[in-house]
């Protein structure tokens, strides 16, 4: 389900916090969202109503618009949860859309990346700002969200390294409307090792470009959290 401008909706997501290794561990297994250029590169005019990376990269959220005690990380890290060859459809699309697309009809025009801790143990916050060439895109890309994730409820991803396997587990999220509309889902990642790991995640579009807050908990979620996130990043994507 949806959260539209008509009502408070919940939705069914797949969430991760991993990176090159599929252990539920936000701070080992998280990887940088994107890797510096080794030589400075040129920006292509924008679209009509789409944003620059420059834009997108002020406008994200900083330690002011959290609760005391988290700091930004020196590096931007990701969501990214690797997947094998025999992996099943509905975790390779949920990789898909988890992922920044950079070709094909719901390809980004721009993107922004910031990640902030509450010391060692978390709670942690995944934050991804995207700009899309037109508002038809942006709508199509959520769309696809919300059909991935309404259609795979649990499945498992297999690291193509360590072949450790998770199984994602996924659940509604009750979360209010922010922005134009979005799609808020839990999942929990859980290794045979029968550690557990927690994700609150909330995709939220604002005209033509998308938010993407993610809160890692190893203990409980903090909703609460996550929401004042949300709304920080939101209107700060309304003002840019």
């Amino acid at each position: 389900m949806r959260i539209t401008g008509a009502a408070l909706v919940a939705a069914a997501v797949l969430a991760t916090a991993c990176g090159s290794s599929s252990s539920p561990n936000p701070r080992a297994a998280a990887t940088p969202s994107s890797t510096p250029s080794a030589s400075p590169t040129v920006e292509q005019s924008p679209p009509a109503g789409a944003l620059t990376s420059a834009r997108l990269k002020a406008a994200l959220i900083g330690v002011s618009d959290l609760p005391t005690g988290f700091s930004k990380d020196s590096v931007a890290l990701g969501t990214t949860l690797l997947t094998s060859a025999t992996d099943t459809a509905c975790a390779k699309a949920f990789q898909t859309v988890n992922s920044v697309l950079k070709s094909g009809p719901v390809a980004v025009f721009a993107e922004a990346h910031a990640s902030f801790s509450k010391g060692k143990t978390g709670p942690f916050l995944r934050d991804s700002i995207r700009s899309y060439p037109t508002r038809a895109a942006a709508v199509r890309f959520l769309a696809d969200v919300h059909s991935v994730f309404t259609k795979c409820p649990t499945f498992q991803v297999t690291n193509p390294t360590t072949q450790r396997v998770t199984a994602v587990r996924l659940s509604p999220l009750a979360f209010p409307r922010v922005g134009n509309e979005g799609v808020a889902v839990v999942a929990e990642l859980a290794t045979r090792g029968g550690s557990v790991l927690r994700s609150l995640l909330v995709f939220a579009r604002q005209g033509q470009s998308i938010a993407y807050v993610v809160e890692i908990a190893n203990g409980a979620s903090d909703a609460p959290l996550l929401e004042k996130a949300v709304r920080a990043q939101v209107a700060k994507l309304t003002k840019a």
